[in-house]
């Protein structure tokens, strides 16, 4: 096991953890709320998981920043304060094979160019509201597990930070708005959809990016969809065996 604790101060690790061989536990000032230092991490394991259970951050962590891929072999945590202070700072892949993936108290921020990849095989994956840069608008949002519950995704004054948005899971929960605009902003979200959290809305209307759901569509709140010129698929029913829609608008 690795317990890395620094109090108030920063933490960095240039290679990956438990690339080989695997450790066993993985704890990065997690244990006190009040350990408040930057952490920087350059990966966990490879090919294979490098640590078991893992839990990286608290929320007071001033700013945690990843870029590699990051594979674990148990119930994973990553955590911030609150604000933009989880900084995916290159092409990044966090994943596990069959255990839960969770992002809490902070928000995501993709920097420009780079894509994000969260896969939990069976296990689940909570995520936090996510963004990015505007500057090149290319990045893609690729989240695939068993369920997946996510934020907000992109800004209304930013609808560019997320090119595309790709979301695999049985059960999927939406708790705000998917914003993505750029030169191939689709979103495409394969499985049962509810809606959760307030009103819901899909906009890939600033390059008319289609939006597809291939499932059911479930929830007591509003979704609108705004596609502009292109395609809206709704595959499943809507509202047909759960809690029905209180409104729905597309275009």
């Amino acid at each position: 096991n690795l317990m890395l604790d620094a109090d108030g101060g920063a933490i960095s690790v240039g290679g990956a953890i438990g690339a080989n061989p695997a450790i066993g536990t993985l704890t990065i000032n997690n244990a006190d709320n009040t350990h408040d230092g930057t952490i920087t991490l350059a990966g966990i394991g490879n090919t294979s998981a490098g640590a078991g259970a893992t839990n990286i951050g608290n929320s007071s962590t001033a700013a945690l920043s990843l870029a590699g891929t990051f594979f674990t072999g148990g119930t994973t945590t990553y955590e911030s304060k609150a604000g933009e202070f989880m900084d995916i700072t290159a092409n990044t892949t966090i994943k596990a094979a069959s255990s839960d993936i969770t992002f809490q108290t902070g928000e995501i921020d993709i920097a420009d160019t780079f894509n994000l990849t969260v896969n939990s095989g069976t296990g689940d994956i909570t995520l936090v509201d996510i963004h990015g840069i505007e500057t090149t608008a290319d990045t893609v949002l690729d989240i695939d597990g068993a369920t997946v519950s996510v934020g907000n995704i992109g800004q209304s004054g930013a609808k560019s930070e997320i090119n595309q948005v790709d979301i695999d899971a049985t059960n999927i929960t939406l708790n705000g708005a998917i914003y993505v605009g750029g030169t191939s902003s689709d979103v495409d979200i394969n499985g049962a959809v509810t809606l959760a959290t307030g009103d819901i809305l899909i906009d890939t209307i600033t390059s008319n990016g289609a939006v597809t759901i291939t499932g059911t569509v479930t929830g007591a709140q509003n979704l609108d969809i705004l596609a502009g010129t292109a395609l809206t698929t709704i595959t499943g029913n809507i509202g047909g065996s759960g809690t029905p829609l209180t409104s729905l608008d597309i275009n």
